[in-house]
C-alpha cells in the first residue's frame, strides 16, 4: 500500500511538472520560424564540408565549394517544415559555461545558419544532444545567446548526412515501353538488342545471333534504368574522370527518336565512402522527347556503389 502510494505521488509530480512546463512557454514565441519564409540554409555536413542550400529564381540548389547541383525539392521541403515547426518548449540554463553538457559548445554542436525573408533576417540554430521526455526532444540555442532550451521537430541529425543527401540524385527516368533498340559494350563485348512486333507480340531479340531473349529479363532490365538514381554525386576535386576507364557503355533508343547514352566507369575508392565507387556520366545524344520523364546534368559526375553496378552488368550479359 505504502509502495503505491510513492508511486502515485510520484506520477503526480510528473504529470503537473509537464502542465507547468506548457503554461510557463505559453508566453514564449514557442515557434521562431513559423510561417517565415526561408531562402538559404547553411550547415557543416558529415565531412567538413560547407553546405548552403539556396532558393535562386524559385529553385532550390545545394552549393558547396566545388560545385552547385540542383536540390531533391521533396528533402527540400521536408526540412523547411521541420524548421518552422521548430519549438522551444522550456529553457533549461541561462549559464554559458555548462555547454558540454548539452553538446552545444563549439567542437559538438550542429550549427545552422538561416536567411529569412521576412525579419529577423538571419537566424541561428545551435542543436545539441537529445534530452527531455520524449525522443524528438532536443536541446538547442538560438541566435548565439546564452540560453539553453529543451526544443522539440528538428535535431541535428538532419544536417549529419553528405550534402549529396539533399541534391536531385535522379540519372535517368523513362517510359520503359518506349525503349527499342539496347546497344551495350562491357570489357569491349558489344551487345545490340532490338524490339520488334510479331504476330501482335512484342519480341526482343539478340541483333547479332537472332536468339529472342527471355522477356521477364529484358523487363527487369529495363525497369533498373527506367528510375536510375545514383547512391551519390562525386565532386569535381574528387576524382579525374579523364583517367578513368569505362567497363560500360549503353545507348538506349527510343521510339520518339530520342537517344541517351551512359557512361559506367572502373571503380574508385573515396575516403568519405565505405563502400567503392563507379562514376556515372550521362549525355542525351538527341532532343528530349516524351518517352523521357527526367534526366540528369551531363556536368555532374553521378556515383553508383558497387554491388549495384554489379547487378546491372550481370542482368546485361545475363541476356
Amino acid at each position: 500500500m505504502k509502495k503505491y502510494i510513492i508511486w502515485t505521488l510520484v506520477l503526480i509530480v510528473l504529470i503537473s511538472y509537464l502542465i507547468l512546463r506548457n503554461v510557463i512557454t505559453l508566453y514564449r514565441p514557442k515557434q521562431p520560424l513559423k510561417n517565415k519564409e526561408i531562402l538559404q540554409i547553411e550547415y557543416t555536413d558529415r565531412n567538413k564540408k560547407n553546405v548552403i542550400i539556396k532558393k535562386e529564381d524559385n529553385n532550390w540548389y545545394v552549393i558547396t565549394a566545388n560545385g552547385k547541383y540542383k536540390a531533391d525539392v521533396e528533402k527540400i521541403k521536408s526540412l523547411i517544415d521541420k524548421l518552422n515547426k521548430f519549438e522551444l518548449l522550456e529553457l533549461v540554463s541561462r549559464k554559458n559555461d555548462n555547454y558540454q553538457e548539452y553538446d552545444l559548445s563549439e567542437d559538438k554542436a550542429v550549427k545552422v545558419k538561416l536567411s529569412l525573408k521576412q525579419k529577423p533576417l538571419n537566424f541561428v540554430i545551435w542543436l545539441g544532444k537529445t534530452g527531455g521526455f520524449t525522443y524528438d526532444e532536443v536541446y538547442a540555442r538560438i541566435n548565439n545567446k546564452p540560453e539553453v532550451y529543451i526544443t522539440r521537430n528538428l535535431s541535428k541529425y538532419e544536417f549529419q548526412n553528405n550534402f549529396y543527401d539533399f541534391c536531385d540524385r535522379t540519372i535517368l527516368k523513362f517510359s520503359s515501353e518506349e525503349t527499342n533498340y539496347v546497344i551495350a559494350r562491357i570489357n569491349n563485348k558489344n551487345l545490340e538488342f532490338k524490339k520488334e512486333l510479331k504476330d501482335g507480340t512484342t519480341v526482343w531479340f539478340n541483333v547479332k545471333t537472332g536468339k529472342k531473349l527471355d522477356i521477364t529479363k529484358i523487363d527487369n532490365l529495363l525497369k533498373n534504368y527506367s528510375e536510375l538514381i545514383s547512391d551519390i554525386i562525386l565532386e569535381q576535386n574528387e576524382c579525374d574522370i579523364s583517367k578513368i576507364k569505362i567497363l560500360t557503355e549503353l545507348k538506349l533508343y527510343f521510339a520518339d527518336g530520342t537517344e541517351i547514352m551512359l557512361n559506367l566507369y572502373d571503380k574508385i575508392t573515396l575516403a568519405t565512402e565505405s563502400s567503392p565507387v563507379h562514376p556515372v556520366k550521362i549525355k542525351i545524344l538527341t532532343t528530349k522527347g516524351a518517352a523521357i520523364k527526367s534526366i540528369g546534368e551531363e556536368e555532374y559526375i553521378y556515383g553508383l556503389y558497387e554491388y549495384r553496378y554489379k547487378n546491372i552488368v550481370d542482368e546485361l550479359t545475363s541476356l
